[in-house]
């Protein structure tokens, strides 16, 4: 992925690539497979779309032996962009979090839960209107989608 983004004129470390690759990694091998990397450039929320874009098995403008269509190739690389860049933003999220003295891991995921053993979405919806922000179901949805890698 790095050296596609790189041939591509996108900056981008290697240690950020791997952070794209474990949040969709599901079985954690460090690799994408081809589900894993439908996960990344599909619609997770839309399964009409999904399903379309899943069930197409050629295009009467696309040979195999090609290269990808331009237009196909910027779409992805602009998509990936998007990845890193809210990568880098849940990233120093994170580090800020670590570095709040008042965040208790155990504590806030019990918030969120209501004490139950996990996090559904109407836990999350609840959580986040409680704190002034008014999800669409679809954002939520996409959120655990997103962190769910179990699919549970």
């Amino acid at each position: 992925m790095v050296d596609f983004l790189r041939k591509n004129y996108v900056t981008a470390q290697l240690s950020e690539v791997q952070d794209i690759i474990r949040e969709y990694d599901a079985n954690g091998d460090g690799a994408l497979s081809f589900a894993e990397f439908g996960q990344m450039v599909l619609p997770a929320t839309n399964n009409s779309l999904r399903s379309l874009a899943e069930n197409r098995r050629y295009s009467y403008n696309f040979r195999a032996s090609e290269p990808l269509p331009y237009s196909s190739v910027n779409l992805l690389v602009r998509l990936v962009e998007k990845e890193l860049g809210l990568q880098r933003r849940r990233n120093d999220n994170k580090l800020r979090l670590l570095n709040s003295p008042d965040f208790i891991k155990v504590r806030t995921f019990n918030e969120i839960a209501r004490y139950h053993s996990q996090i559904c979405i109407s836990d999350l919806t609840s959580y986040l209107e409680s704190n002034g922000y008014w999800p669409r179901f679809e954002d939520v949805e996409a959120i655990l989608r997103r962190i769910d890698h179990d699919a549970n």
